[in-house]
C-alpha cells in the first residue's frame, strides 16, 4: 500500500519535474555551455575557448561600469521605495477617513501600468524641448528652463530611479499596509497605555512584527529591479555614452547589436551570480538591522 502511494506521488510529480527540467534546468545548462564558446550569430564561428569570455569581461570597462551602475541603481531604488512605502503605509494605517480605500487604490494604480508605457511617459514629460517638467519649471521661475534630463549622467540616473520608484514603490506600500492592518491590536493598545509615542510604537512594536513581510517584499523587488531594461531602452538607450547602461541593457546590446552570443552568455552568468550575491547580502543586512 505504501509503495503504491509513493508511486502515485511520483507520478503526480512528473509533470512538475518535466516542466522544471525543460524550462529551468535545460536553459540554465545551455547558458553555461554557450558561455564557454566563441559564438558569433551572423558568422559560422562556434569554437570552444573555455573561460576566455569571462576573462575578457573582467577586463571590459563597459561591462564593469554596467555592473556598478546596476547595483547602485538597485540599492538606491530599494532604499527609497522601502523608506517611502513604510512611511506612507504607517500614515494611512493610523488615520481613518472617508474615501481611504480610493486613496489606497490610487497609490496602487501605477503597478498596473506596463513598464513600456512608463518609459514612454517619462520620455515625453521630461523631454527638454516640449516636456511638461521643463514647461512647469519655466513658468515657476519665469525664465526658460531647458534641462537635458537624458543627456547628463546624473539627471539620467535620477530619471530612471524616479520611474522605477513611481511604478514600484506601491508594491512595498501595499505589502506593508496589509501587514500593518493585520497586526493584533493588543500590543499597540498596551504601548499607548504605557505612554509610547507614535514613532516609538511603530519602531518598537509594529516594525519588528513586520520583519518577515518587509524582507520578503524587498527581496522580490530587488530581484525584479536587477532586470531593469524598459525604462533605459525607451528613455536614455544607455546614454549618454554608456552612463546609464544596466547589465540587462549591456547583454541586450551584446546579443542584438554585436551579435556575440558566447560573450553575452558569459555576461548573463556573471549577472546571475552578482544578483544572487547582492540579494543574499541584502537579506542578511536587513535581517540583522530588523532583529
Amino acid at each position: 500500500m505504501v509503495s503504491r502511494v509513493r508511486i502515485a506521488a511520483w507520478l503526480l510529480a512528473v509533470p512538475t519535474l518535466v516542466f522544471f527540467l525543460v524550462l529551468v534546468v535545460y536553459p540554465m545548462a545551455s547558458l553555461y555551455v554557450v558561455s564557454l564558446f566563441k559564438w558569433e550569430i551572423l558568422l559560422p564561428i562556434r569554437r570552444f575557448i573555455g573561460i576566455d569570455n569571462y576573462v575578457a569581461l573582467f577586463g571590459d570597462a563597459r561591462f564593469l561600469y554596467s555592473l556598478r551602475f546596476t547595483t547602485t541603481l538597485v540599492a538606491v531604488a530599494m532604499l527609497l521605495e522601502l523608506l517611502v512605502g513604510l512611511i506612507l503605509a504607517q500614515i494611512l494605517n493610523s488615520v481613518s477617513f472617508r474615501g481611504k480605500g480610493l486613496v489606497v487604490a490610487a497609490i496602487f494604480l501605477p503597478m498596473t501600468i506596463s513598464p513600456t508605457v512608463v518609459g514612454y511617459t517619462w520620455r515625453m514629460i521630461f523631454n527638454p524641448m516640449y516636456g511638461f517638467v521643463n514647461s512647469m519649471l519655466s513658468a515657476f521661475f519665469l525664465y526658460p528652463i531647458d534641462i537635458e534630463w537624458f543627456s547628463d549622467p546624473f539627471w539620467s540616473l535620477l530619471m530612471i530611479v524616479s520611474a522605477d520608484f513611481w511604478q514600484w514603490m506601491p508594491f512595498i506600500f501595499i505589502a506593508a499596509y496589509a501587514g500593518l492592518s493585520s497586526l493584533p491590536s493588543e500590543p499597540y493598545e498596551a504601548a499607548v497605555i504605557d505612554g509610547a509615542s507614535s514613532l516609538q510604537i511603530f519602531a518598537r512594536v509594529q516594525l519588528p512584527q513586520l520583519k518577515g513581510v518587509i524582507i520578503a517584499t524587498v527581496l522580490l523587488r530587488a530581484m525584479d529591479a536587477f532586470k531593469v531594461f524598459d525604462y533605459i531602452l525607451l528613455t536614455t538607450a544607455g546614454g549618454p555614452g554608456y552612463a546609464t547602461e544596466s547589465l540587462s541593457y549591456f547583454i541586450y546590446r551584446t546579443v542584438f547589436k554585436i551579435t556575440n552570443l558566447g560573450y553575452s552568455s558569459a555576461a548573463s552568468v556573471i549577472y546571475l551570480w552578482v544578483a544572487t550575491l547582492f540579494i543574499i547580502l541584502f537579506y542578511r543586512v536587513m535581517r540583522e538591522r530588523m532583529a
